[in-house]
């Protein structure tokens, strides 16, 4: 059986106190909800008795979103009879959390002072004061279809409707909504948006539409006729033949501050290869295209689908396959791993799982900073192998399976001897504050079988950092001074194998931060 790891900074020893429990490491993981039994958090908040997260090891919490400024975080979870929530939470008020249901199909139904919706999309966002955006239908009891609404102190509030004009085609209604964004000029947001009211089938058209402006149109593949009511499709630069021909549903990511996109499509075929090229484009300029090397790396294939790519403030990051089915994490900074490739660099054994291994990377996240997380498998004991790992000047290592995790957020480490053994995909989000966000698989550390399931908040060091103290202080320019000219690893904080004066300059930008 495969487990996960994820590589940022070295762990803090917890401490015990003087009753014998251990308490929680600065950089030890803490559960924000889970399904573990008789946890504080396994009945759903808000709910009368019977409504539990469900008993799975699966992924029970998916599409976690965190607000730009960090403070609030939301999910979607799957409860008792295979029904779906969103649950919120304030990132200062541990036990703060809101839960608003949906039925598994049919007509919605009330849930106590709220009603649930008849389905509900994967996208969601919430905003800097805790509102949460989401594409559901029929909200509020109505069989009215709501492409995206926004919940707040126990109200939904419809954003864009299907039948809604769109803004700047008089011609055109909105038909569908995925990929949600909220924009700071709120209620403005962003998404894939399919319209209605155009002679091209629905399949084959999508507009990309932020802040009240088309970014780009959408055609199908193969041949196709532009569209009546409005432009043909986006060109890119230097590439007037190529139209976009399809962009991948949720995968029209765009930054909290509303100034940077990006998105995963199709393109016309230039490169040889079968079908239309798969491109990765960010801010209208394609990054990634099939066929084409990426430096240090194979040439590009694929991006894994959902939302695997995370974009910030002029910074992002993705994770995929190269041709020969090996897989790589990719940035503004180039390649950041690859299949088999080294994660330490004081430590040429420890590895990305082997060449061809499906789970090696499982999520990705990049912040405003240009800093980075990779949660994936490393080529060790299956104990011990699922790995958090964030790249910021060098790789170190936040987390790895085998630690123990505060299951309950009381600060202690005395909870039935959990630890985590696989971060999900498409659930995973780093903020400028170095709190990471995640979905992830929990089994007790005595037993080799997931069986649980979790949303974990946990920080990660910060670049400089030397004495892992949670501040970049007079003590690591010491520390990195006393070091120099040796190869210390901690002392070497952009990972060149040696301690100069690089890295007492990285210590003095980074002074003053603190988690």
């Amino acid at each position: 059986m495969r487990k996960l790891f994820v590589l940022a900074g070295v762990g803090c020893v917890g401490a015990a106190n003087a009753g014998g429990l251990i308490s929680a490491g600065l950089f030890d993981p803490v559960s924000l909800l889970s399904n573990v039994s008789g946890g504080p958090s396994f009945s759903v908040p808000g709910y009368e008795p019977g409504w539990d997260f469900l008993n799975s090891s699966g992924t029970v919490f998916s599409s976690v979103v965190v607000s730009g400024n960090g403070d609030y975080w939301a999910a979607r979870a799957f409860v008792s009879g295979s029904q779906q929530i969103i649950v919120s939470g304030n990132r200062a008020n541990h036990a703060s959390y809101v839960g608003f249901a949906r039925t598994s199909g049919g007509a919605p139904v009330p849930l106590g002072t709220i009603n649930v919706c008849s389905t509900l999309g994967s996208s969601l966002d919430v905003t800097n004061n805790g509102r949460v955006g989401f594409i559901s239908t029929a909200i509020g009891g109505t069989s009215t279809y709501i492409s995206a609404a926004y919940y707040q102190s126990g109200s939904f509030t419809p954003i864009m409707t299907q039948g809604s004009p769109l803004p700047g085609y008089p011609t055109l209604t909105v038909g569908s909504i995925d990929s949600l964004s909220f924009l700071p000029n709120f209620p403005n947001i962003a998404g894939r948006i399919t319209p209605s009211g155009h002679t091209v089938s629905v399949l084959s058209m999508a507009m990309l539409f932020r802040n009240n402006t088309v970014v780009a149109t959408v055609g199908g593949s193969g041949n196709h006729a532009p569209f009546a009511n409005t432009t043909t499709p986006t060109p890119y630069p230097g590439d007037p033949a190529s139209p976009l021909l399809m962009v991948e549903p949720n995968t029209f990511i765009t930054s909290n501050d509303g100034t940077n996109n990006a998105y995963y499509g199709y393109i016309n075929n230039i490169s040889g290869l079968s079908g239309p090229d798969n491109v990765l484009v960010v801010d209208g300029d394609i990054v990634l295209r099939e066929g084409v090397v990426i430096p240090g790396g194979g040439a590009f294939n694929s991006i894994a689908l959902g939302r695997t790519i995370s974009v910030s403030n002029d910074h992002f990051a993705c994770y995929g396959k190269f041709i020969d089915n090996t897989h790589f994490v990719y940035s503004d900074n180039g390649l950041l791993a690859k299949s088999g490739g080294q994660i330490l660099p004081h430590d040429p054994t420890l590895l990305w799982d082997a060449p061809g291994s499906a789970n090696d990377f499982t999520a990705v996240a990049a912040n405003n900073r240009g800093e980075y997380a990779i949660a994936g498998f490393a080529n060790a004991d299956v104990s011990s192998d699922c790995v958090i790992v964030m790249r910021g000047p060098k790789n170190v290592i936040a987390f790895r399976e085998g630690t123990h995790v505060d299951m309950d957020g009381d600060g202690f480490i005395n909870d039935q001897d959990y630890t985590i053994s696989l971060i999900h995909g498409e659930s995973m989000v780093l903020d400028d504050n170095l709190n990471l966000t995640f979905s992830a698989q929990i089994r007790e550390i005595a037993n080799p079988n997931p069986s649980r399931a979790g949303l974990f908040s946990i920080k990660l060091p910060i670049p400089g950092d030397a004495d892992m103290s949670g501040e970049v202080d007079a003590a690591d320019i010491d520390y990195v001074i006393s070091m120099f000219g040796g190869a210390d690893p901690e002392a070497d904080i952009d990972g060149s194998l040696e301690v100069d004066a690089a890295d007492i300059d990285q210590v003095i930008a980074a002074f003053g931060r603190t988690h």
